[in-house]
């Protein structure tokens, strides 16, 4: 699944950013009570916090009101947030549509951000960008289609608008039902008054709630101006994570036949040490890693839409028995300047899941520049 913000949404929103979590595998198609329950639960909590004089004056609709008004969206145009908590609060509940839109309704109205779902099975490549007028707009739970005119924007896949300005109306053609399996949820900050630690921990909670009742397994990005797109293709089947390995880097040499490379030492557990050549600046003797061992097949960070297989190789006369890996080779970010450094107390040995923040405090990233690849 590859998701892209266009250059044409920062030049009006230089500081915007996006989550982007991926769940596939989910089974959406069962009653689950317990998530009614906390819906409801959630419902009750905003009515006790809230009254509808108070809704305008709360900063995260301040914030997207202020981001329509860019758009030049008058107040007949909602943010869905908005929407949905003016219907809380005076209607005092919310239909029961299927077990991931409760889970949306409830994250959104605990945060007051906008939150939504793509069934990527529909929408397989989503971006973010101006309509050009040629795109069409299928009406939610109706065959009605609406052309759009140009410069609206908007999520769109193909010449499909999936959600008009930029949060405000969702279309038919990628949402969310019983049958969805694989779902993208976006976590809008056009303002960019969000930090990128809490989208990621709005992320995880969402996360952790779906994959508890669904199941499923995730993987998450985030977008901004300097990575403006993601592809999260770490949990398809051909990129296996039984390959993975936290290993420790205990020595860093100069590769003798280069004056770019490196040949890092890699510590496994128990086996013998292993010798991988590389380029990136951040490879440091100490620093935990994220090991890819002959047979894995990782992202190629040149084509996020495909992939390539560790092989165990010469690379100018050295011996190199697998990769180092960064973020973006794993599909879990955007980040390729350098390997994705892990926490210092990263179990050695271990294997290393493919999810969304594989273990809390796992991930310590470090960012360098000029990565050089040795393939």
């Amino acid at each position: 699944m590859k998701f892209t913000v266009t250059q044409k949404i920062f030049d009006k929103f230089p500081n915007a950013k996006f989550g982007a979590l991926l769940i596939e595998g989910i089974d959406n198609s069962k009653k689950h009570p317990e998530i009614v329950k906390l819906l409801e639960k959630q419902i009750a909590e905003t009515m006790d916090q809230f009254s509808s004089g108070a809704v305008k004056s709360l900063p995260q609709i301040k914030s997207w009101r202020r981001v329509f008004k860019e758009l030049g969206l008058n107040r007949e145009f909602l943010p869905s947030h908005e929407a949905l908590l003016t219907r809380v609060i005076s209607k005092g509940e919310l239909p029961d549509i299927n077990p991931l839109v409760n889970i949306y309704n409830i994250i959104s109205l605990k945060y007051l951000i906008p939150i939504g779902g793509h069934d990527t099975d529909k929408a397989p490549v989503i971006r973010i960008d101006e309509t050009t007028g040629e795109e069409s707009f299928q009406v939610m739970n109706s065959e009605e289609v609406l052309e759009v005119e140009k410069g609206e924007l908007a999520y769109i896949s193909g010449n499909k608008i999936l959600t008009r300005n930029f949060v405000w109306r969702q279309s038919d053609t990628s949402k969310t039902d019983v049958q969805t399996q694989n779902v993208f949820i976006p976590i809008d900050n056009a303002a960019g008054d969000m930090s990128e630690k809490e989208i990621k921990e709005i992320a995880e909670e969402l996360k952790t709630l779906i994959t508890s009742h669904l199941g499923g397994k995730a993987a998450f990005g985030m977008i901004n101006q300097k990575n403006p797109s993601v592809s999260l293709s770490g949990l398809d089947s051909s990129c296996p994570n039984e390959d993975l390995v936290i290993g420790e880097i205990t020595k860093v040499e100069n590769h003798p036949n280069s004056d770019h490379l490196l040949i890092a030492t890699v510590k496994l557990g128990k086996d013998k040490p292993i010798r991988i050549v590389c380029g990136a600046l951040n490879t440091k003797q100490g620093s935990r890693v994220v090991i890819a061992l002959p047979g894995t097949k990782l992202i190629d960070p040149k084509d996020p839409d495909h992939k390539f297989e560790v092989k165990k190789v010469e690379i100018r006369g050295e011996l190199s028995e697998g990769v180092i890996c960064s973020e973006r080779e794993l599909g879990i970010g955007n980040d390729h300047s350098g390997v994705l450094i892990l926490d210092k107390n990263a179990p050695i040995g271990e294997r290393f899941q493919r999810q969304i923040e594989p273990s809390r405090n796992l991930v310590n990233q470090i960012p360098v520049k000029n990565r050089v690849l040795p393939r």
